[in-house]
């Protein structure tokens, strides 16, 4: 197609055209290209990507069979207005009561035409964009990462950064990190080496906590039911939390601290971590520092698959402290923990614990 029938349909999309390129447009709706050419103006209207899959084809037949269908029923339904006056309708070779008919009605027609025509293409634009987000959505591959053992496993996401995860833990995310940012969904713990990108942020969505970097490493633990604990090893991470009411920002924390967000209790409480004790967790060792005996129990039970049960419900909060190696087995760390939270337990199989307050 020509330059200037490209300019021309142009004007006519933005219901410019005279009534002589009016009739030029006719024409050109009967050629093979125009649909093409209407497509490519409509898309770049509304700045979107060319896109030649077969149901754009079926879309652009749809709105030209429609506008035909419309423009048809627009000739048979004249307004009262533009009808001709009874004192005009005289024999036909009267020529001046043609001239009082057909400009009225020429312009009536050129209008209805154009906005007929509008109406249809600002639809037509919006399947065209619904189609393409849906066949986006269905072209992204979508990746789960979970680990069943008992220490963390690493794995290596899209943009090359690091993950090392917890035991009884998993993310999801898009295979190709599609989009301005890089987001992940994590339930249970996971240690995170992010490589830098200040184009796309890194976001870790755990609930209705937000984390997000640019490039650096942290710790993030968010088991269902318990706070989420966001803890720092190196750069700045920042921490909000988002609803469908509100955002607010928590913490902009650098290396060494920490947030936890209680849920139950809508507070958060900045802390401070060994930033050795993040590196050894990495490896597989435990590291607790001053942790309520309900969190140590928590990973406990995803790291060596057993039952702890709580008879005395006081001894949760107690808090420990200790560092145990990847190997440690699960008896000697029980004994070790109930010297120092101050309580006693019960097990017939190594497998199930019952926990009691020391008298």
């Amino acid at each position: 197609m020509q330059a200037e029938d490209k300019k021309l349909l142009e004007k006519f999309l933005y219901g410019t055209c005279t009534a002589e390129e009016i009739h030029r447009v006719q024409e050109l709706l009967t050629l093979a290209d125009t649909d093409k050419v209407l497509q490519e103006l409509t898309l770049r209207e509304w700045n979107e990507p060319s896109n030649s899959d077969v149901q754009m084809d079926v879309i652009m037949a749809s709105w030209k069979q429609k506008l035909h269908s419309r423009i048809a029923d627009a000739e048979d339904q004249t307004p009262a207005e533009y009808q001709t006056p009874a004192e005009y309708q005289t024999p036909a070779e009267d020529h001046t009561t043609k001239i009082h008919e057909f400009i009225p009605r020429k312009k009536w027609y050129m209008h209805r035409y154009a906005a007929v025509w509008a109406a249809l293409l600002f639809i037509g634009a919006l399947a065209i964009m619904q189609l393409q987000k849906i066949n986006r959505e269905q072209n992204i591959k979508h990746l789960q990462f979970s680990n069943a053992k008992n220490h963390p496993v690493k794995y290596m996401l899209p943009d090359s950064s690091e993950v090392y995860l917890g035991s009884g833990s998993q993310i999801n995310f898009s295979q190709d990190f599609v989009g301005k940012t890089r987001e992940l969904t994590l339930q249970g713990e996971a240690f995170f080496d992010v490589k830098h990108d200040e184009k796309r942020p890194f976001i870790i969505h755990t609930g209705e906590i937000h984390t997000q970097v640019l490039g650096t490493s942290f710790k993030v633990q968010a088991f269902n039911g318990q706070p989420t604990v966001v803890a720092v090893a190196t750069g700045k991470v920042g921490v909000s939390r988002k609803t469908c009411k509100l955002s607010q920002t928590l913490a902009l924390l650098t290396p060494g601290h920490t947030i936890t967000w209680n849920a139950e209790t809508g507070k958060a409480i900045a802390g401070e971590v060994n930033l050795k004790s993040l590196q050894q967790w990495k490896t597989g060792d435990m590291v607790f520092e001053e942790q309520t005996m309900a969190s140590i129990a928590l990973e406990l039970q995803h790291r060596y698959g057993v039952n702890i049960s709580f008879i005395d419900k006081s001894v949760t909060q107690n808090q420990v402290s200790g560092t145990f190696p990847a190997d440690k087995p699960i008896m000697k760390i029980m004994n070790i923990l109930a010297a120092a939270g101050k309580f006693r337990y019960e097990t017939s199989n190594q497998s199930n614990f019952k926990i009691y307050k020391t008298e």
